[in-house]
C-alpha cells in the first residue's frame, strides 16, 4: 500500500503523461516541421517530419542546441522571427524559399510561437516550418482559370456584340436586294 496522498499523485502523473503522448502523436502526425525550443535555444521536442529530413533519432536531439537545425532547415529567416517573438511578445510569421530534395526551388511559411508561462514570460518558443509551394500553385492555377474564363466571357459578349449588327445589315440588305 502507498502512503496517503501518493495514490493522486501517480494518478496525476499518468494522466501527465498520456497527454503529453497524446500531444507528441499529434504533433508527429503534422504534415509541418514542428520544433519546440526553450528560451536558450536547447531542443525540448520535435516531431517525425523534421528527424525524417535530418535523420537520427528523437532523442539524439533532445537537449541539443537547435543551431544545427536552424541553418539546415530555417536559415536566416528562422533567426528574424525568434528576435522578433522574443521582442514584441507575439507569433511572427515569414515566407522564404529553399531548394527541395528534388532540387527545385520550394517556397515555405515559418511561424514561430511564443510560449509563455503564466506570468507572460516567454520561456520558449514553437517553430513551425510550412511547405506551401504546393498551395501557392493551386492559387495560380485558379488565378489563371478565373483569367481565362473572363477572357472567354469578354470574347463571347465581343462576337455577340458584333454579329447582332451584322445579322440586321445582312437582312436590310437582303430585303433591299429583292
Amino acid at each position: 500500500d502507498l502512503p496517503r496522498g501518493y495514490s493522486s499523485q501517480i494518478k496525476d502523473l499518468l494522466t501527465f503523461q498520456e497527454a503529453r503522448n497524446t500531444f507528441l502523436a499529434t504533433m508527429d502526425e503534422s504534415d509541418d516541421e514542428i520544433l519546440i525550443v526553450n528560451k536558450e535555444g536547447l531542443i525540448l521536442e520535435l516531431n517525425r517530419k523534421i528527424i525524417h529530413l535530418v535523420g537520427g533519432t528523437r532523442e539524439s536531439y533532445i537537449g541539443r542546441d537547435w543551431g544545427g537545425l536552424r541553418n539546415d532547415l530555417y536559415g536566416e529567416s528562422a533567426r528574424r522571427c525568434l528576435k522578433m517573438v522574443i521582442e514584441v511578445g507575439l507569433p511572427v510569421s515569414e515566407t522564404h524559399f529553399d531548394q527541395g530534395p528534388d532540387k527545385q526551388i520550394q517556397k515555405f511559411q515559418i511561424v514561430v510561437y511564443p510560449l509563455k508561462d503564466r506570468a507572460g514570460v516567454i520561456q520558449g518558443l514553437i517553430i513551425v516550418r510550412r511547405n506551401i509551394t504546393s498551395k501557392i500553385n493551386i492559387e495560380h492555377k485558379l488565378e489563371l482559370a478565373q483569367k481565362t474564363a473572363a477572357v472567354s466571357n469578354y470574347s463571347a459578349y465581343v462576337a455577340h456584340e458584333i454579329r447582332n449588327p451584322l445579322t440586321a445589315i445582312g437582312g436590310f440588305a437582303k430585303r433591299l436586294h429583292e
